[in-house]
């Protein structure tokens, strides 16, 4: 009795790994020539940073579709630190963009290459990092040779040019002068 139900028992795992086999050739595996780039922009609070990302991921385009030698289109996603380091791992972005001194310290820890640059324009000096699994080799060669390219592109550079210009507003001047007073009793 033993010998029959183990017979039956290896009859069905067989019959099961079959049709797994058969559901697998099914299997369609599509590549794509997108970067997914996750934003991670800590730089100033409350500005809108969109048109330096937007600025960034077109010079990254650039420099690696030059590269690769055939269009790559990098897209940008702002992303909040709490979820980028699982969104990394889960293989939901291909590389994360982090504007600031901090990257964060879940990114340290797990297996990630960290690249670092500076900026060229504006004062006090803006940090740049770039993120990138180490599990594609290949991935993050071309993105090591590709991200000093994208900082350095002019059109990168004008984008963080604007964003750190000093912005004034003429009607804040107005009522603080209105506001002000002088002292003329001396």
């Amino acid at each position: 009795m033993k010998a029959f139900l183990g017979l039956i028992t290896l009859t069905a795992g067989l019959a099961l790994n079959v049709m797994a086999a058969d559901n697998a050739s099914e299997l369609k595996v599509q590549a794509s020539s997108d970067l997914r780039v996750a934003v991670l922009d800590v730089s100033r609070p409350g500005t809108d940073q969109t048109p330096v990302h937007e600025a960034f991921a077109n010079s990254l385009s650039i420099s690696m579709s030059k590269q690769c030698g055939g269009a790559v289109n990098v897209k940008v996603t702002q992303v909040d630190a709490f979820r980028l380091a699982f969104e990394l791992k889960a293989g939901m972005y291909d590389a994360a963009f982090v504007v600031g001194n901090n990257v964060p310290a879940q990114l340290k820890k797990g297996d990630f290459e960290i690249l670092r640059a500076m900026s060229d324009v504006g004062a006090p000096a803006r940090v740049f990092h770039m993120v990138v699994p180490t599990s594609d080799p290949s991935l993050q060669k071309m993105i090591s040779a590709s991200f000093p390219e994208a900082l350095a592109a002019p059109k990168f550079q004008e984008a963080y040019a604007h964003s750190v210009a000093v912005k004034i507003n003429a009607d804040a001047i107005r009522a603080a002068v209105k506001e002000s007073i002088a002292d003329t009793t001396r």
